[in-house]
């Protein structure tokens, strides 16, 4: 609804804040900008705060889109795939023990997320399947003897 009142200057429309849902009157020049979707810095600020990320999370979440092509949702859907948990080991992630995009280096794509030791452990493999196999036979073989 447009209103034009004699003691401001320029036409108003009746709008609703995005915060509070009160209806307040704003210049329409403000809203062809853009603007005027609060009706008080304090209400924006609030809003803000609501709405905004820690800038940390928010450049981790630009690394995984840049580097692995992977959205916001696609990421988070990850852990819920995997239940929060390292795709080898099954160990829970959390502060301490972070979740780590695993991808191909060849393709480029994305197999799921591990730990810090499991992504090590392929990455000191080489994503080399012939080199773990060896690994676990050396293992097997060495298992009950000592030096």
């Amino acid at each position: 609804m447009i209103i034009k009142n004699p003691k401001h200057r320029g036409k108003r429309t009746c709008r609703k804040c995005l915060n509070c849902g009160e209806e307040f009157l704003e210049l329409n020049t403000k809203i062809k900008e853009g603007k005027g979707k609060f009706c008080s810095d304090k209400c924006y600020k609030e809003w803000r705060k609501k709405n905004s990320f820690d800038p940390k999370e928010r450049n981790k979440l630009y690394q995984k889109k840049f580097k692995y092509n992977l959205t916001e949702n696609e990421y988070k859907n990850l852990f819920k795939e995997q239940n929060n948990k390292c795709a080898i080991c099954g160990i829970e992630f959390n502060e301490k023990n972070k979740g780590f995009v695993d991808h191909s280096h060849t393709t480029n794509e994305v197999r799921g997320l591990l730990c810090t030791k499991c992504n090590s452990l392929l990455g000191m493999a080489n994503d080399d399947i012939e080199i773990l196999k060896k690994a676990i036979e050396y293992l097997k073989n060495r298992e009950n003897s000592f030096v």
